[in-house]
């Protein structure tokens, strides 16, 4: 008998449940190549890349406004490409990005903000590190420069339109040796191959 008047007391103290709320959402899983580990992209990670993207590009009002589910396909389309292409550079070996250019990227990134408290409050509201930043703009880094070694840097004119369409042709393929699934319908346009 008193082992159960003592689960009695223990369940009458404990406090209430709370209903049930979503603390994170899977927004697509990656396989790169097909036969790797799974690789869940949460919802939190997109807006955090696709914020650092449109910051990077500098839409710095994207900083901190409401990304809607426009902004979120299309950050999850460029986040997908950014990590298929980080994959094969890795596979490769040419994924290297020294310090020193991590560092002047995080360096560029902030000089977007019009003073270093709106840079700070960037990362704090999006629960971003420097770190987290930082390894976000060595991958960008790396897919450019291994995109370039495979299609070299072209200028302005019909060069730099012929570049875009190789990049497009190359990036088209490795999605097309990947595994993507887009588990919110509101954010597949476009994002999967």
């Amino acid at each position: 008998m008193i082992p159960e008047l003592l689960a009695l007391l223990v369940h009458l103290a404990a406090p209430p449940e709370a209903p049930g709320r979503v603390l994170e959402e899977v927004v697509a899983v990656i396989r790169s190549p097909p036969g790797s580990a799974p690789r869940p992209v949460m919802l939190t990670r997109l807006e955090e890349e696709t914020r650092i993207a449109l910051v990077e590009q500098g839409a710095f009002e994207a900083a901190f406004a409401p990304l809607d589910d426009a902004a979120l396909r299309a950050g999850l389309r460029w986040l997908v490409d950014q990590l298929i292409v980080a994959d094969e550079a890795a596979r490769l070996g040419v994924d290297e990005v020294a310090q020193a250019e991590i560092q002047a990227a995080i360096t560029r990134f902030q000089g977007r903000f019009p003073d270093v408290a709106s840079y700070r409050r960037f990362l704090a509201v999006g629960g971003i590190s420097e770190e987290e930043l930082g390894a976000s703009l060595a991958r960008s880094i790396g897919v450019a420069r291994y995109l370039d070694g495979r299609v070299g840097h072209a200028g302005p004119g019909a060069d730099a339109a012929r570049a875009r369409a190789q990049i497009g042709q190359l990036v088209a393929e490795l999605r097309g040796r990947a595994d993507v699934r887009v588990l919110i319908p509101s954010l597949r346009g476009g994002a999967s191959p």
